[in-house]
């Protein structure tokens, strides 16, 4: 157990130097060409294939999934207000931080979920999915947002006005298929043997 904390700490002050360097690079290369990029890119890689098995590790040793069930447990055992709970979980953290990471982080800590509670795995990878798309359209984070905004020129206040009437569709259709898992699952149920 020692030999594999101090594997996990080699690892993060890996990481943490290779963040530092990143942030120099990305300083340095941000004012020469675009083919310079590829480096930023290519280091930004590297801290996501360094980072990620540590983070199953620890993730895998504090027994974060059987946590999260048991709290979850503790609120309730029906899955629709457990899906419910987890939409709003998704929706905030999508708006915080990028889909890309919360998939690879929540992914095993879901799949848990989905097995203990009853939820079938492809309307949870729906249901993610949707939620994360929904936290890329809103503020702060909101990756699309502001790529939109920026190619348009719009003003953010502007694209949010025009964005409400889609918003509440989105979030219209997200509790729909929360709660009628059969809309998801028909063409799977429907073509397998």
């Amino acid at each position: 157990m020692r030999f594999e904390m101090d594997r996990i700490n080699h690892q993060i002050v890996r990481l943490s130097a290779l963040g530092r360097r990143l942030r120099e690079n990305a300083v340095e290369h941000t004012k020469s060409a675009p083919a310079d990029e590829a480096v930023v890119d290519g280091l930004m890689r590297a801290v996501i294939s360094r980072g990620i098995p540590a983070f199953s590790y620890v993730f895998a040793i504090e027994r974060v999934p059987a946590h999260v069930i048991a709290a979850l447990s503790a609120v309730s055992d029906n899955k629709y207000v457990i899906v419910l709970l987890l939409n709003i979980a998704l929706l905030l953290l999508g708006m915080l931080v990028e889909g890309a990471a919360i998939m690879i982080l929540a992914a095993p800590v879901l799949v848990g979920i989905a097995q203990h509670f009853g939820v079938d795995p492809v309307q949870m990878g729906v249901l993610v999915t949707l939620n994360l798309t929904i936290g890329t359209l809103t503020p702060p984070v909101g990756i699309v947002m502001f790529t939109v905004c920026s190619i348009t020129g719009c003003r953010v206040g502007d694209f949010l006005r025009e964005l409400a009437p889609f918003l509440a569709s989105l979030i219209a259709l997200l509790i729909t298929l929360s709660m009628i898992p059969q809309i998801i699952l028909f063409l799977p149920h429907w073509t397998s043997p």
